[in-house]
């Protein structure tokens, strides 16, 4: 019942328009991770970057079951970096 809640308000606060767009960008790591166990991601921006840390936070280490994405956008900079836009394939879909 507490994530139907949440879940509710989080959507209730997207509808409201407070910062004069209805998208919320949601960054870190907890925030995706329970921004998807709710199914309230309507689309993911990843950006690759050409450097290889080696170590990092994994962006979905948390989630349990799998998510289908579709490639819907791209964006490449001069730098090599890439941004890829991909729309959750939701099970009506």
């Amino acid at each position: 019942m507490k994530n139907a809640l949440v879940k509710e308000e989080i959507l209730e606060l997207k509808h409201s328009n407070l910062n004069g767009s209805k998208n919320m960008f949601v960054g870190s790591p907890g925030l995706i991770n329970a921004f998807a166990k709710l199914d309230l991601i309507d689309e993911y921006q990843i950006c690759v970057l050409p450097i290889i840390l080696g170590k990092g936070l994994p962006l979905f280490k948390s989630i349990q079951d799998s998510v289908n994405l579709k490639l819907v956008k791209t964006k490449i900079f001069e730098s090599g970096s890439i941004i890829l836009y991909y729309k959750p394939q939701r099970k009506e879909e």
